[in-house]
């Protein structure tokens, strides 16, 4: 045995150890109210055992000493609520109160103010968070919300603590949905203020600046500004090879090539860059063969509306009137990563695993029934497999 430890002592966290500070002391001071409201010393005994704190500074910190009022605990919620950190609570009321020689309170007394406020908003959190979606659908015509099918919020927020309760996390996100907003709004003005110069007098680059936004238009007018960087070449009918144009000046120059495919009764003109396809803009390779064949506008189908001025043009419709009780989320584990809670479609839930077989790794059947086995083959795999079953039930 020796020395060894058990392991449950081993493997245990290592707790905070606390002062003890009962080391009886006799030291006292009695006092007594009398006549007109006046105190009087009745006995006095200076004699400690133990050492003394005497600086002002350091006797802040004396639990009778620490309080918060109510009117920095309003002012913590508050800065709390706009993610502000605990360091810089602490600073901002530091300089507010004239220096940290003037703050009662200790940072893990502000932590533990902030944990306590969420605590108390634990009980309301589903009911505050629904009554926030219910006003906002009176306010947003196409604001919907939908509730799990087991009655539980589940995925509003994936990850919660009292440091982060559910109407922080909701008033968090109506914060970034309405800064989002302003910056479309003011993108928007800027868009509207006037209109962008024009390069060239390509009818194509003009169509460009009627129908896309500023932004889009300049990546649309960077593909128009390299075109004189380009030649190419018909390899066949409606097909066309554009290259880079080799540069004297330099030696080792790399050329690229491409091809283009176009159909001008059809208005099609395909470019295997695929910039169409994650850019959601014509190349030049394509607007330089456009340009040779006598297209001089932007077919329809090579304009996104998603890019355009009235993208956010539109009618939606959607009706909601389904009232549900709706209960607090789960219980979430102390320990760990929690394990993703993906709903599954009843078809996949329901789906049997289909047999395999051993012969043709194709499914559906089995070595015993496949078309593909030779049949001496086969009879001898039906008799193994019978012998086999046979057996297990003799066991």
């Amino acid at each position: 045995m020796g020395n060894n430890v058990a392991s449950s002592q081993t493997n245990r966290t290592p707790q905070k150890e606390f002062p003890f500070r009962r080391c009886g002391c006799k030291a006292y001071l009695r006092l007594k109210m009398v006549e007109g409201g006046k105190w009087m010393v009745m006995s006095f005994n200076k004699e400690h055992n133990h050492d003394l704190i005497v600086s002002p500074s350091k006797a802040l910190f004396f639990r009778s000493h620490r309080s918060i009022t109510n009117e920095q605990k309003e002012m913590i919620n508050m800065l709390s609520e706009q993610n502000i950190s605990t360091s810089q609570i602490m600073s901002f009321l530091a300089t507010r109160e004239g220096g940290m020689k003037n703050i009662h309170f200790t940072r893990k007394d502000l932590s533990n103010a902030i944990v306590e406020q969420n605590r108390r908003l634990i009980g309301i959190d589903v009911a505050s968070v629904l009554n926030y979606f219910r006003e906002l659908q009176q306010k947003v015509i196409f604001v919907f919300y939908g509730i799990a099918v087991i009655n539980r919020l589940l995925h509003i927020f994936e990850v919660l603590s009292l440091q982060t309760c559910l109407p922080h996390n909701v008033a968090k996100f109506e914060k970034i949905v309405s800064s989002r907003y302003k910056k479309e709004d003011e993108e928007e003005f800027k868009m509207k203020d006037g209109e962008a110069t024009l390069w060239t007098l390509d009818p194509i680059e003009e169509r460009a600046r009627e129908v896309y936004t500023k932004k889009v238009f300049a990546d649309f007018r960077d593909q128009l500004k390299v075109l004189t960087g380009y030649r190419f070449v018909e390899v066949e009918k409606n097909t066309y090879k554009v290259f880079t144009i080799k540069k004297p000046s330099i030696s080792k120059q790399r050329i690229y090539s491409y091809i283009v495919i176009v159909d001008k009764d059809e208005d099609i003109v395909s470019c295997n860059c695929k910039m169409f396809k994650f850019a959601g803009i014509l190349c030049a390779h394509a607007l330089k063969v456009m340009h040779f064949i006598g297209i001089h506008h932007i077919p329809k189908k090579y304009i996104l509306k998603r890019w355009t001025k009235e993208a956010k043009s539109g009618t939606v419709l959607d009706s909601v009137g389904i009232v549900a009780v709706v209960k607090d989320p789960p219980q979430s584990q102390c320990k760990g990563k929690r394990k993703p809670q993906q709903l599954k479609p009843p078809a996949e839930k329901n789906a049997k695993k289909s047999r395999t077989c051993a012969n043709c790794q194709k499914k559906g059947h089995n070595i015993r029934t496949c078309k593909k086995l030779p049949k001496n083959v086969a009879n001898f795999a039906l008799n193994s497999s019978d012998s086999h079953e046979e057996s297990e039930e003799e066991n």
